[in-house]
C-alpha cells in the first residue's frame, strides 16, 4: 500500500474482499458464468421470440420469459459487477482494465439477444399491457412492466439499438473509463515551505478542509495546477460525454436534455423544473450563510478555498474504529436491525475506506446482485464528513440488502428513491454527532459543514 500523505492513512488495512463474487480475475467460475449467461440468452431468444407478440402472449408465458430473463442478468451482471469493483479499486493495473473491457464487450454481445424483449413489451398497446398483468402471478413484475413501457416514446428499431450498444463500448464507456484513469495517475503538488509533496485527489480535497488557511490555499493552488496540466484532455473528455448525450438525444427524439435521467428516476419533469426554480428563488439564504461565515472566521473576504474551513480547529481526525462505533451506535439507537445489518458489512469485509494508490476517488456503494450482497468503497480521511459519508453509503447498502428478495429487476431503486435511505442514515449519525458535542461551538462546527454540503453546488452562484 502506498500513501503519499497529507496525514495518516487512518483506515489502512480496511479493504474489501471480493471472493464473495469470485477469487479472483482468473477464476474459471467467471468465465463459466459469462460463457453460460452468453448460451442462456441465446436459447431464450430462441425461445421467446416468436411468443412476445399481440395475440400470442399469455401472462404465463409473459412470466417465463421475465424470470429467465432477471436470471440471465443475475448470472452475467455478477461478473460485471466484479470487474467494476476490482477496477474501481485500482485503476492502474492493466489487468483489472483488461477484465472490465472484455467483460463489457460480453454482455454486449448477451444483450443483443436479449433486446428484443424489451423493445417488442414497450411496444404494446397500453391496453393489452394492462390486460396481461392484472394477473396475480405478474404482480411482482407490474413495476418492471410499466417502466419498460415509459421509455417507449424513445426506443429505436432493435437493430440500430443494437449498434448504439456496441459502440458504447469504444465510445462513452470508454472515455469513462479514460477519465477515471486519467483522474486517479494526476499527481498534485502541494508546497509546504520548503516541502514538496505529490498528493493524490482525494488527499489534496481533503486538505481543502484544514483549519490552517495557508494549508487550504496551496491546497487550492495544487489542485488547480495538477488539473490544469491535464486540462486540454479532460476537457475533451467532457465534450465528448456531452456531445455523445446530445447525439442520443437527437437520434432517439427526446424533447429534452433531462428526459432521460428523468426517465430513470422515474420522476416527473414538471416537479424537477419545480425543484430547480425553487432553489433559484432562494440562493439568497446560500448567499446569507456565506456571508455568516465570513463574519465567524473573521476573514475581510471568503475566497473558493474558505467553502469548507472548519470555524475552530477540531479535536483531531477520526481513526476509522471510532468511526465504526459513531455509526454503529447512531444505527442502534435507531433499529436494532439496522445495526445488525450495518454491522455485518465491517465484520465481513463488505468495505474499501483505506487510501491507496490508483483507487478510484469519493465514494459509491455498489449494490451487486441480489444473491451476493452489496460493497462500499469510501476514501476515508477522518473528518467529521467521512464519518457521514460512511453511514451515507452503508444506508444504500442496508437498502440493497433488505430489497434484494424483490429479485434483480425490481430490486433497484431510481436515485429518488434511493437517496432517501442514505440520506436518512447520514442525518441519523448527524445528530448523534451533533448531540455529543460538548460545546455550542463544536455544535455550531457540525451545523455550518452540514449546510455546506447541502449548499455546495449554489456555493459560486451565491458569492
Amino acid at each position: 500500500m502506498s500513501n503519499s500523505g497529507s496525514g495518516p492513512n487512518l483506515a489502512a488495512g480496511t479493504a474489501w474482499d471480493l471472493s464473495d463474487l469470485y477469487r479472483d480475475p482468473a477464476d474459471p467460475a467467471l468465465e463459466a458464468d459469462l460463457s453460460k449467461a452468453l448460451d442462456r440468452a441465446i436459447q431464450f431468444e430462441q425461445d421467446h421470440r416468436p411468443r412476445i407478440k399481440p395475440g400470442v402472449l399469455t401472462p404465463e408465458s409473459l412470466l417465463s420469459a421475465l424470470k429467465e430473463i432477471e436470471s440471465i442478468r443475475e448470472q452475467a451482471d455478477k461478473a460485471m459487477s466484479f470487474a467494476s469493483l476490482l477496477f474501481a479499486a485500482d485503476t492502474r493495473n492493466p489487468r483489472h482494465g483488461a477484465l472490465l473491457q472484455k467483460t463489457q464487450e460480453r454482455l454486449t454481445e448477451l444483450r443483443k439477444h436479449l433486446l428484443f424483449f424489451e423493445l417488442a413489451i414497450a411496444q404494446f398497446p397500453k391496453a393489452l399491457i394492462e390486460e396481461l398483468i392484472v394477473d396475480a402471478r405478474l404482480a411482482g413484475y407490474r413495476h418492471v412492466i410499466e417502466k419498460i413501457q415509459a421509455f417507449r416514446p424513445y426506443q429505436l428499431p432493435e437493430a440500430e439499438e443494437q449498434l448504439i450498444d456496441e459502440k458504447a463500448n469504444t465510445g462513452i464507456r470508454a472515455f469513462s473509463r479514460l477519465f477515471d484513469e486519467t483522474v486517479q495517475r494526476i499527481r498534485f503538488p502541494f508546497s509546504e515551505g520548503d516541502n514538496i509533496r505529490e498528493l493524490s485527489e482525494q488527499e489534496v480535497l481533503s486538505l481543502l478542509y484544514d483549519p490552517d488557511r495557508e494549508r487550504r490555499r496551496g491546497a487550492a493552488s495544487a489542485l488547480t495546477d495538477g488539473l490544469r496540466e491535464h486540462g486540454a484532455l479532460l476537457s475533451f473528455i467532457f465534450n465528448v460525454v456531452l456531445a455523445d448525450h446530445a447525439s442520443d438525444d437527437r437520434l432517439r427524439r427526446r424533447p429534452d436534455p433531462m428526459t432521460a435521467r428523468n426517465l430513470e428516476n422515474e420522476a416527473d419533469p414538471a416537479s424537477v423544473d419545480a425543484l430547480l426554480c425553487t432553489c433559484d428563488r432562494n440562493i439568497g439564504i446560500v448567499s446569507r450563510f456565506y456571508r455568516l461565515k465570513q463574519q465567524l472566521l473573521r476573514l475581510d473576504r471568503l475566497y473558493d478555498y474558505d467553502r469548507y474551513a472548519p470555524l475552530e480547529p477540531s479535536g483531531g481526525l477520526i481513526g476509522f474504529d471510532r468511526c465504526r462505533e459513531q455509526v454503529l451506535d447512531a444505527f442502534l439507537a435507531f433499529s436494532p436491525k439496522v445495526h445488525q445489518i450495518a454491522k455485518v458489512f465491517f465484520e465481513k469485509h463488505w468495505i474499501d475506506a483505506e487510501l491507496r494508490e490508483g483507487k478510484r476517488g469519493g465514494a459509491f456503494c455498489h449494490g451487486t446482485v441480489p444473491s451476493v450482497h452489496p460493497y462500499v468503497l469510501v476514501n476515508y480521511t477522518g473528518r467529521p464528513r467521512d464519518v457521514m459519508t460512511v453511514a451515507h453509503e452503508l444506508g444504500h447498502g442496508i437498502h440493497q440488502l433488505l430489497s434484494a428478495p424483490r429479485g434483480y429487476l425490481s430490486c433497484d431503486a431510481p436515485l429518488t428513491l434511493a437517496e432517501t435511505a442514505s440520506v436518512f442514515a447520514e442525518m441519523l449519525v448527524f445528530h448523534r454527532l451533533k448531540n455529543e458535542a460538548q460545546t455550542s461551538q463544536a455544535r455550531l462546527l457540525l451545523l455550518c459543514e452540514k449546510i455546506e454540503d447541502s449548499s455546495l453546488p449554489f456555493f459560486a452562484r451565491a458569492l
